[in-house]
């Protein structure tokens, strides 16, 4: 059965034959639409959204929708929102035709184009109404996992009896025609639309099949999807075609490392750098492989070497922060990020490394809750070494890259802590917390120097004896007060960490 989306009255209609065409800004909102009806398609929104879009769709002249009868158990069932579904199969079919208008007739894409927004649809619905399923929806995702969604296409295509492109291979210019290809697949590749470039890279392999570009692209693709195994398959092939194809090697690399076999894809990035020796990219790469494999210096040896090749390119300025921030070099590691958000400016990547320069203070919630009359003295301790990290330290120590805590800093955030709670005590008498009115106990008594100094362990151990040079005696009156007053002498227990450039401190 098929259906034509077009006005019911056309034919009545003088006005209808005398519609505009349709404008690129509506074309791009109807987009819009298709897409926030596939991720959300029970949205408040969602059911005057489906109905403008239908609707849209009906009266532009030029973009015209020829839907198959591709989910019949859809089209005949009332059941778990099962119109949402069958309108979302045919707006996300039109957003192909109105972002590829001259692919209108290749009912194969534009087919398999409304099964994917279906499904994605029927995957956010079921995150709320998870009741609500359809086993042969359940089989297409299965499929579209594999990216073998195209192969039930072609065969529901073909008893609809639509349309699809002629055979290429009688093309004259194959090559042509197999870039044609490609580059329908990088753009509908770039969408995330993996489904439908896996058709037009399937095509174009057909037509150039001792070449390596198409076989590097369904590697790609079927990376992208997961499906690791056909993409080492694909990748392999390529690279037997053009073995000195170093994007095809660093691909396979990516492909060995997020499958979680970083030997392998070290062999490959190994190979990448060998045949783009002035590239920093394969470096980066590489470096990230040594890092999976906790081989961090030789990491951070590579990332310096890629930056020097390759100064615009962020990646080694992230990972580079990320591997000196672990070892403590945080002075070194701030640099490297700043330099990344310089170059990287906006996107996912910015916001998250502007998150790790910005010091965060982290209170546990199952120990002090919001409202507890605590929470600002927990908050203060965390805050001083905030501080100390991002500029004291860094005033007291001008040449330094590596971050230490002091027995300095831990006295200064015990003293502001203390000041804190003494301060909340006084607003509010009642307040109550074992380990905060021990602190404050110390600090009234003018023993938190020596509290610091017992507490240091044998990291600070040159400082303690330091100290004791100038306080022969401190230890030792501070016990013999602590064991007068009942006050333990044990560290305080904060329920506080701070983080900073991507780790806690």
């Amino acid at each position: 059965m098929l259906f034509f989306i077009c006005p019911a009255s056309a034919a009545q209609d003088p006005k209808a034959r005398k519609r505009e065409p349709s404008t690129p800004e509506q074309r791009a909102k109807f987009v819009e639409f298709a897409r926030q009806l596939e991720a959300d398609p029970l949205g408040k929104d969602a059911q005057g959204m489906r109905g403008a879009s239908i609707q849209w769709l009906s009266d532009a002249p030029d973009i015209k929708v020829e839907v198959c009868d591709l989910l019949p158990d859809l089209l005949h069932s009332k059941k778990n929102y099962s119109s949402e579904l069958f309108g979302q199969m045919v707006i996300s079919s039109g957003a192909f035709v109105a972002t590829f208008p001259d692919s209108a007739d290749d009912h194969l894409l534009v087919n398999t184009a409304g099964i994917v927004g279906t499904l994605n649809a029927y995957q956010a619905i079921l995150k709320s109404h998870p009741d609500s399923r359809w086993p042969l929806l359940d089989e297409l995702i299965k499929k579209s996992n594999v990216g073998d969604l195209a192969a039930y296409v072609q065969v529901i295509t073909a008893k609809c009896k639509q349309a699809v492109p002629p055979d290429d291979e009688n093309n004259k210019n194959k090559v042509v025609a197999a870039n044609d290809h490609l580059h329908r697949g990088n753009k509908l590749f770039d969408q995330a639309q993996y489904q439908l470039a896996l058709i037009e890279y399937t095509r174009a392999a057909a037509l150039i099949p001792d070449q390596h570009n198409a076989y590097h692209e369904l590697s790609q693709a079927f990376y992208s999807l997961k499906n690791y195994d056909r993409a080492i398959e694909f990748a392999n092939r390529a690279i037997a075609l053009e073995p000195k194809c170093w994007l095809c090697h660093q691909a396979l690399g990516n492909i060995y490392d997020d499958s979680g076999k970083p030997e392998q894809a070290l062999i490959e990035y190994s190979k990448a750098v060998d045949l783009a020796p002035n590239s920093g990219r394969p470096l980066y790469n590489y470096a990230l492989a040594l890092n999976h494999l906790n081989r961090n210096g030789e990491a951070i040896s590579a990332l310096e070497k890629a930056i020097q090749l390759d100064p615009q390119y962020s990646s080694s300025y992230r990972l580079l922060g990320m591997l000196r921030a672990e070892k403590g070099e945080l002075y070194v590691a701030k640099a490297q990020f700043e330099k990344f958000v310089s170059i990287e400016s906006r996107g996912d990547r910015f916001e998250r490394v502007s998150g790790y320069l910005k010091p965060a203070v982290h209170l546990d919630g199952e120990k002090v809750k919001q409202g507890d009359p605590q929470i600002e003295a927990y908050g203060e301790y965390g805050l001083t070494p905030a501080a100390w990290m991002t500029s004291e330290f860094k005033k007291r120590n001008p040449s330094a890259t590596v971050y230490e805590r002091t027995p300095q800093e831990e006295l200064a955030a015990l003293k502001n802590e203390a000041d804190k709670w003494q301060q909340t005590k006084k607003e509010k008498p009642e307040a109550k917390d074992d380990q905060l009115d021990r602190l404050l106990k110390i600090y009234q008594s003018e023993q938190l120097e020596a509290f610091v100094y017992n507490n240091l362990g044998d990291h600070f151990r040159s400082q303690l004896e330091n100290w004791k040079l100038t306080n022969p005696n401190g230890l030792e009156n501070f016990r013999n007060w602590a064991a007068t007053n009942s006050v333990s002498v044990a560290p305080l227990h904060q329920p506080v960490r701070v983080e900073w450039l991507g780790s806690d401190r």
